[in-house]
């Protein structure tokens, strides 16, 4: 699945160059990153994330801002790099604040509750972990029973 989409997001990518399209291209690379870091390249999907931070700079799209950091944060986890991480998950959360986007806010919680745990810090994973919850819970996610069960485990771990 993952192959299929990074096939189709790079042939898109390809024909928005093409045309000088930098939103399109913009949209192309975000998809490429989130194709990579699902086939687990996160090198690759952090050269593409870090592309994608740069085009939403150039056309001043703080949405677009946003989703670079959640994804850069997101794939530095997932490649055991936790501590990098959480320089761009603080800097989504405080856009998702900023664009007033609720389940964002959610969102970058949630992946610094993540890499908190990581990082083996407890508390503050554990503190981030509810916030989330709580947003989850209030806009009546089907995330609320992952993280639900999430924070039982990590108390299980205490």
């Amino acid at each position: 699945q993952h192959e299929v989409g990074l096939d189709y997001f790079r042939q898109s990518m390809r024909q928005s160059q093409a045309i000088g399209d930098r939103i399109g291209e913009y949209y192309s690379l975000a998809g490429t990153a989130r194709a990579l870091r699902g086939l687990r390249q996160y090198e690759e999907a952090l050269k593409a994330g870090w592309q994608v931070l740069e085009i939403s700079h150039e056309i001043g799209d703080r949405n677009g801002e946003y989703e670079a950091r959640q994804g850069l944060g997101e794939t530095l986890v997932a490649c055991g790099r936790a501590g990098d991480a959480l320089s761009h998950l603080t800097r989504a959360l405080d856009l998702s604040y900023s664009v007033q986007q609720v389940y964002d806010q959610a969102r970058a919680l949630d992946a610094m509750a993540t890499a908190f745990h990581e990082l083996a810090d407890t508390g503050k994973a554990r503190e981030h972990g509810l916030r989330a919850l709580g947003i989850y819970r209030r806009l009546r996610l089907p995330d609320t029973s992952r993280m639900e069960q999430w924070l039982l485990e990590l108390e299980e771990q205490v």
